[in-house]
């Protein structure tokens, strides 16, 4: 590998298969580099900050682009979609507006399981130490009690909604309970980035020096710290560890890094059990309801993968019922002539602002 690196896979690790083809995603890709991704049970999506992708996760075919973008985010169990300033209703497609602040830099977002609550954090807030909470059914947004010493870099939520955990520059990990606020417990660790697993138990850090963490939220398991995604040597110090996520059922922590790679990590083990590369740098990595993974990289390509267990067959889920578009030049063909006219199609209540291939 380009990573100065000949690596040896003994044939019971866990496989990493793609849910695309190259023929599939031909000239579909963002302009720049992908800044977030979230999937629920049957589709994908994907944003670089100003336009949105939506990707059917049977067949790695785009269906639909939204002429928006920011942090996105899941609500009430994959019904309804954050994209920045705005809230999707993924049956209708209408949308409405909310007072969630934006950030200068890319920053992040999350949302209790109700969707009632969102919590924000992010480089440029009017005090980027702070997490900030909006209650999505008075539209309204306040400073909340969680902070840090320095910048919070990313928050998460566990699934049942009780404990809200935040990572700052201040090498610490929070676990706050909600809606009370208080502190629960502090974890030792820095991180760019951040997840919680699905069943609530664990918190995975992906580290500037190429350093991975993945620590029990209550402290009654076993926490694994300072695995190596890569080796920080003078050559690749900036290939910081920029997305953290775990699979859909809990018992993988997922890593991806500017080296252009993604591993998965056991929780129980911590032993790195599967492996794929990539040509650009990953930025950031989730895993989709129905447990296809969706990785965003630098370059603006987005890439489809499931796990498969040794002697497990693997069986793709069901495509979903959709207009396909007739040839890829057409998603370009919108794209471009397409952003005016939907510049302000969110300003209000209930208008439409995704264009369905």
């Amino acid at each position: 590998s380009q990573d100065r690196t000949v690596r040896g896979f003994s044939s019971d690790m866990v496989d990493i298969q793609s849910g695309d083809s190259e023929e599939e995603v031909q000239g579909i890709q963002h302009d720049e580099n992908v800044t977030d991704v979230v999937g629920n049970d049957e589709v994908g999506f994907s944003t670089d900050g100003k336009t949105t992708f939506r990707w059917n996760l049977a067949t790695g075919l785009c269906t639909g682009v939204i002429y928006d973008g920011g942090e996105l985010e899941m609500m009430n169990d994959g019904k309804a979609m954050i994209v920045g300033g705005m809230v999707i209703d993924l049956e209708t497609y209408s949308t409405t507006t909310n007072s969630v602040p934006s950030s200068s830099y890319s920053g992040c977002i999350r949302a209790t399981p109700d969707g009632q609550y969102t919590f924000k954090v992010g480089i440029g807030l009017d005090d980027d130490k702070y997490v900030y909470v909006t209650d999505m059914k008075r539209n309204s947004t306040k400073k909340s009690k969680m902070k840090h010493e320095s910048l919070i870099r990313s928050v998460a939520v566990t699934n049942e909604g009780q404990n809200v955990v935040t990572v700052g520059d201040d090498h610490k990990i929070h676990v706050w309970s909600w809606p009370e606020q208080t502190l629960l417990r502090t974890l030792q660790g820095n991180g760019i980035s951040m997840a919680t697993s699905p069943d609530g138990k664990f918190v995975l850090t992906g580290a500037k020096r190429g350093f991975v963490n993945i620590e029990s939220i209550d402290g009654t398991m076993e926490s694994f710290c300072r695995l190596e995604h890569f080796k920080a040597d003078s050559d690749n110090f900036a290939r910081f560890v920029t997305a953290a996520g775990f699979t859909a059922d809990s018992k993988f922590g997922l890593s991806g890094g500017r080296d252009r790679i993604v591993k998965a990590w056991d929780v129980i083990t911590g032993l790195n059990v599967a492996v794929v590369t990539f040509e650009g740098g990953v930025e950031r990595v989730s895993s989709a309801m129905e447990g296809t993974i969706i990785a965003g990289m630098q370059g603006g390509h987005v890439a489809l993968m499931r796990m498969k267990l040794p002697g497990e067959i693997l069986e793709p889920p069901e495509p979903t019922p959709v207009v396909w578009m007739q040839d890829v030049e057409e998603i370009k063909t919108r794209r471009s002539g397409g952003r005016q006219s939907h510049s302000n199609s969110h300003s209000g209540s209930n208008s439409v602002c995704c264009v369905v291939l």
